[in-house]
C-alpha cells in the first residue's frame, strides 16, 4: 500500500472534503492507496505485481531510473524504499498525471517526476 498523509493532519471538515475529492478522481488505476486515512479502491492490485517485481530489480541506490508507462507513479513511489537518486516516469495519460501530482504534493517527495509524453517520444532524446 502506498500511504500518504496521516488522518490526524486534517480537520473533520478537511477530511470530508478530501473524501469527496478522492471520490471525484475515480477511477483510480494503480494501487492500493491510503491517502489521509482514506483507503482508495483501485482497479489494479499493483502491490501484487510489485511483490514479484521487486525481487528482480537491480540495485537502485543512487541511480537515475525511468519508469516508462508509469501510470499514476505507484511503482515510482514504491521504488523510493530502494533509494534511487531520481525516478522519472513517462506516461501519456492526463488522469494518471493528476493522480501523480496529488501524490507528489501530499508526500513532499522531490526526486520523483512524471513527464506527460507517449512512449514513442523517447526517440526524440539522444
Amino acid at each position: 500500500v502506498v500511504g500518504l498523509g496521516a488522518p490526524s493532519l486534517l480537520t473533520p471538515e478537511q477530511a470530508k472534503e478530501w473524501r469527496n475529492c478522492a471520490e471525484a478522481l475515480r477511477p483510480w488505476k494503480k494501487g492500493p492507496l491510503r491517502l489521509f486515512g482514506v483507503d482508495i479502491d483501485t482497479e489494479w492490485r499493483s502491490d501484487w505485481k510489485w511483490d514479484r517485481l521487486e525481487r528482480s530489480l537491480p540495485d537502485l541506490d543512487g541511480k537515475v531510473v525511468c519508469d516508462l508507462g508509469c501510470g499514476n507513479g505507484y511503482f515510482m513511489f514504491r521504488m523510493l524504499a530502494l533509494n534511487p537518486k531520481v525516478v522519472v516516469g513517462i506516461d501519456p495519460n492526463l488522469h494518471a498525471w493528476l493522480e501523480f501530482a496529488a501524490f507528489r504534493r501530499l508526500s513532499g517527495v522531490t526526486n520523483l517526476h512524471l513527464e506527460l509524453l507517449r512512449g514513442d517520444s523517447m526517440t526524440l532524446f539522444p
